[in-house]
């Protein structure tokens, strides 16, 4: 049985260590909450998320202050979508984007409460 040998440059080496690198690094920090200290303009206001291979686009509807729906309009994961059912309701039910991640779906999890979070962001009116 022959034995198959590999070699790479060190450039081809570099090269691939900062791609991994580049998958491993952070993505941008959303500041998740309630809504209740917050101003808010009635409407519809969408936004996406991308965590890593995971990817939500977000809809939330804003009436009088209070958020009435998340809806999700685009959701690519491998395992997370038991997070579909689950999070937008707990958004809703809490006001808040600061909630529980679903046990083996957090990826996706954080990024429907980020994408929804940066929805509500878009609402917020300016302090006068």
């Amino acid at each position: 049985m022959k034995k198959l040998r590999h070699t790479f440059s060190k450039k081809t080496l570099y090269a691939m260590c900062l791609i991994l690198l580049a998958g491993c690094a952070a993505t941008a920090i959303v500041h998740r909450g309630s809504i209740s200290q917050k101003k808010l303009q009635d409407g519809v206001y969408s936004a996406d998320y991308r965590k890593g291979p995971v990817k939500a686009v977000i809809e939330v509807e804003i009436k009088k202050n209070k958020i009435l729906s998340v809806n999700i309009l685009e959701h690519r994961t491998m395992r997370g979508q038991k997070a579909e059912a689950v999070i937008p309701n707990r958004i809703v039910q809490a006001q808040s984007t600061d909630v529980d991640v679903v046990s083996g779906a957090t990826y996706s999890s954080l990024a429907i409460m980020n994408a929804a979070q940066l929805a509500i962001d878009k609402s917020a009116v300016a302090d006068e």
